[in-house]
C-alpha cells in the first residue's frame, strides 16, 4: 500500500476556511428565520414580548414577562420544530425542508 501524504496549499485552506465560516452564516441565518417566523404570528396576536426576549425564551434564557406570553412563544417554537421535523414526504425531506436547529 503506497502512502500519500497530502499537503494542502494556501489556496486549499482558505477554502475549507471560507466554508467553514459560510456553514456559521447559515446556521445562524436558519436560527434568524425560526425565530422571526414565531415572532411575526405570536405577535399578530397580541403577545408583546420584544424579539430580543423572544430570542432569549427560545434560547432558554429566564425572561422576566407575563407567563402567558412567555408559554405561547415557547408553543409557537415548539410548532415550528415539530413542523419542519415532519415535513417529510415518501421517506425524504420535502425540497427546502431542513431538520430544526439547535
Amino acid at each position: 500500500m503506497v502512502r500519500k501524504d497530502r499537503r494542502y496549499s494556501c489556496l486549499e485552506l482558505e477554502r475549507v476556511k471560507i466554508s467553514e465560516e459560510q456553514s456559521g452564516d447559515v446556521l445562524h441565518l436558519r436560527k434568524l428565520n425560526r425565530i422571526l417566523s414565531v415572532h411575526a404570528p405570536t405577535a399578530i396576536e397580541g403577545n408583546q414580548l420584544t424579539l430580543g426576549q423572544r430570542t432569549d425564551v427560545i434560547n432558554g434564557k429566564p425572561v422576566c414577562w407575563q407567563p402567558g406570553d412567555i408559554k405561547e412563544e415557547k408553543n409557537g417554537s415548539h410548532a415550528y420544530n415539530q413542523m419542519r421535523l415532519h415535513a417529510v414526504v415518501g421517506g425524504r425531506l420535502a425540497a427546502g425542508a431542513r431538520t430544526p436547529d439547535r
